[in-house]
């Protein structure tokens, strides 16, 4: 009568004082959704951070730490969804998956591939900047140590000099 992943219209009849035919849509769903993708990964300075992906439009994507739910959604026509969790996360390392449920909520796609966070709500320890010797130069390189993987930015006064990420040894020139 109906065949998969097709909208139908068929007409239904309602008798009462006059008889009419009613058009009517049906979607019918025999496919689960693929498996959505988690695109927001990293370090988090945030316990309850905006995590995003990708999905079937109008499916529901759920987002997992094992067997807990964290949140859920409606997939937009964009096909972009993101999801804050209800509750924060503990600082560490998570391990984050998400499914899809299509439109009748009754066929549950694949887990997405697993995608590491980490929520680090400690600041970093303040930069070293490195003595800078006397230059004829008008823009000197600026090179210090700071927490790896941090965001420095340099300014004299107000005046912004440069924006670097802090290097995996620790090290950064601006």
């Amino acid at each position: 009568f109906f065949s998969s992943r097709r909208r139908h219209t068929r007409y239904i009849s309602v008798t009462g004082v006059q008889t009419c035919a009613l058009p009517i849509s049906i979607l019918v769903s025999l496919t689960a959704p693929a498996a959505p993708v988690i695109t927001s990964v990293g370090a988090f300075n945030s316990a309850r951070p905006t995590i995003s992906g990708r999905a079937e439009a109008g499916s529901r994507v759920a987002l997992l730490e094992g067997s807990a739910t964290l949140g859920s959604v409606v997939v937009p026509a964009s096909g972009v969804w993101s999801i804050v969790p209800a509750s924060a996360f503990a600082v560490g390392a998570h391990s984050l998956t998400a499914t899809a449920t299509d439109l009748s909520s009754n066929l549950t796609g694949a887990a997405s591939d697993p995608v590491s966070i980490v929520i680090d709500l400690t600041p970093p320890t303040a930069p070293v900047i490195s003595p800078v010797a006397p230059t004829r130069q008008r823009r000197p390189a600026v090179t210090g140590t700071a927490e790896p993987g941090s965001s420095l930015a340099l300014s004299d006064g107000g005046t912004l000099l440069g924006r670097v990420t802090v290097l995996n040894d620790g090290s950064w020139t601006v």
